[in-house]
């Protein structure tokens, strides 16, 4: 991982852990680059007014 990713854990239920392995696979990539895509999309389309300026304007020294 580079300096900028981090990692995150989290428990998901069997139906929807089925469900991302089948588009998944069917978008021709593994689960974690979906669950990515699915969470940059989801943040994408929400407002910057409904993020602190820091966060919207990319500036901060550390996420933990």
């Amino acid at each position: 991982m580079s300096k900028h990713h981090v990692g995150v854990t989290t428990k998901l239920k069997k139906d929807i852990v089925v469900r991302l392995e089948f588009v998944a696979r069917e978008k021709g990539m593994n689960r974690s680059a979906l669950v990515r895509e699915c969470i940059l999309n989801f943040l994408a389309a929400q407002s910057e007014d409904e993020f602190p300026s820091f966060i919207a304007q990319n500036q901060f020294s550390s996420v933990a």
